[in-house]
């Protein structure tokens, strides 16, 4: 699945996709992604934009993320893409 399936009627050129294939370095970047994500979490909820239930559930998925890209257990390959995507589930 990428990014932009359903906005063209072709897959991109090789070129293009090797040229927005950036998971190698944003993969360094997670553990502050989630903690920013954590953050953000906390405001939607506090402003009642995200139910507390709602909040708590995605907190826990989060934190499990986490604990998961820090011991490994949950890898990239060269295919995918930025893992939040794979949240929504683009």
């Amino acid at each position: 699945m990428t990014l932009w399936g359903g906005r063209f009627n072709k897959e991109p050129s090789d070129s293009l996709a090797a040229l927005s294939r950036s998971v190698h370095f944003d993969w360094r970047l997670a553990p502050y992604e989630i903690e920013v994500n954590l953050v953000h979490l906390k405001n939607l909820v506090a402003q009642a934009v995200i139910s507390k239930d709602d909040g708590a559930k995605i907190q826990v998925a989060l934190l499990e993320l986490a604990t998961e890209i820090g011991s490994g257990k949950f890898t990239y390959t060269k295919t995918m893409k930025m893992f939040i995507a794979q949240l929504n589930g683009d």
